[in-house]
């Protein structure tokens, strides 16, 4: 408790000290007693933010600071019928209006010291975020947000198809058959996948390519920090919503897949890394659609992966293959331990055999593999599955000639 704390403790404590002297009940005087000092908590203690999608519940603190005020004038009542008019303290009617001008002016000094806090929370600015988003929509359209929380201010309005993703489908990539029907949607109105990252790429998926439409909606959000047992303060959240038009993959697609919490562009084997950090562990044999290009065509590859090795282990490269979707050689490439944590970008090219006959679609999935795979239990490492290959940041990957 900082020493400001201790000043505005003063009064409802000073109040609660009177009444112990007033009254000569023990039980009036506990209850009294008791009212004044519950009121401590909510001169010290922030309210509690809730996030809900965009929003949050407004700073809890001003009606929070009406309950003490309310169980002291129930209290004043009980004084009232247990003593008559033989109260000090209800017989004096000042005594009464000064305990509340004490408690109001904590609750302004409260106000006033965390005037921007105490204010500011995920419902300011927004509304502009909303109303700039909502501005991309069409009457007519079906959005699909990859983000289930931010897909409810929007999924609420009367007459919408606003849909959000679920969570768990998400997180597990098990969303092949919402893919299935994006797809059959997108023969009868126009529909979009929204995505809660700046996505400036294309991303292919089965059979459909997603194609950002205009740059994504960019906005800063003040927020409110109140998570733990101290005074509230005031941060601020960057939002970017990304519209992506599905539309049927056509032959030379590009793709680019940055690895965040969307699913859209993978496949199997992808372990989310642990809260807090970017990117994601590739499993072996994991697979992400990709473009195909013509027979005797390539394909170009930027990747920016990370690899660090185990302590203690002599491991400084880790060999990586992109398996192509035809039949012929791999895309092979080293990812080195770099001290510094820089990703330096991995370049390489793959070229589809001129004789290769298969009947290939123009997006199809490709397998990322390795020869030695990184088991984190053998080092004393728990939580992660044990067939990893590298952390990848980055896939862009380009048809050429």
């Amino acid at each position: 408790m900082r020493p400001d704390h201790l000043l505005l403790a003063i009064p409802p404590v000073a109040a609660a000290v009177a009444m112990a002297l007033w009254f000569r009940r023990p039980a009036t005087c506990a209850l009294l007693a008791g009212c004044a000092l519950a009121a401590l908590p909510f001169f010290v203690v922030q309210g509690q933010e809730v996030p809900v999608g965009l929003w949050s519940l407004r700073r809890s603190l001003p009606p929070f600071a009406l309950i003490p005020l309310a169980a002291v004038a129930g209290a004043f009542q009980l004084a009232d019928d247990e003593f008559g008019n033989k109260a000090l303290f209800v017989r004096r009617a000042w005594m009464r209006r000064l305990w509340v001008l004490l408690a109001f002016a904590c609750a302004v000094v409260q106000g006033v010291r965390l005037s921007r806090a105490s204010l500011a929370g995920g419902e300011s600015g927004a509304d502009v975020l909303r109303f700039a988003v909502e501005s991309r929509m069409q009457a007519d359209g079906l959005y699909l947000f990859d983000y289930f929380p931010h897909a409810v201010p929007f999924a609420s309005r009367p007459g919408s198809r606003v849909f959000g993703l679920n969570e768990e489908v998400a997180k597990s990539l098990r969303h092949d058959r919402v893919v299935g029907w994006l797809r059959k949607q997108s023969r009868e109105r126009p529909v979009y996948v929204v995505s809660s990252a700046p996505v400036r790429g294309t991303v292919l998926e089965s059979g459909v390519a997603l194609v950002p439409d205009e740059p994504p909606v960019e906005r800063t959000v003040a927020r409110v920090d109140g998570k733990t047992f101290r005074t509230a303060r005031e941060v601020s959240r960057d939002f970017a919503f990304s519209f992506l038009r599905v539309r049927p993959a056509e032959r030379g697609d590009s793709t680019e897949l940055r690895f965040g919490h969307s699913p859209f562009g993978l496949a199997t084997g992808w372990d989310a890394l642990r809260p807090g950090k970017k990117g994601r562990w590739a499993r072996q044999g994991a697979t992400f659609w990709g473009p195909v290009p013509e027979p005797g065509g390539a394909v170009e590859f930027e990747i920016l992966a990370e690899w660090t090795p185990p302590a203690g282990a002599d491991w400084p490269v880790q060999k990586v293959r992109l398996i192509p979707p035809w039949t012929g050689e791999p895309l092979e490439l080293e990812v080195k331990a770099d001290p510094s944590g820089l990703r330096p970008s991995l370049n390489g090219t793959i070229r589809r055999p001129a004789d290769d006959a298969a009947d290939l679609p123009p997006s199809a999935l490709w397998r990322v593999s390795t020869d030695r795979t990184f088991d984190p239990a053998a080092f004393g490492i728990r939580g992660y599955p044990p067939d990893l290959v590298a952390v990848f940041h980055l896939f862009r990957a380009t048809v050429a000639e």
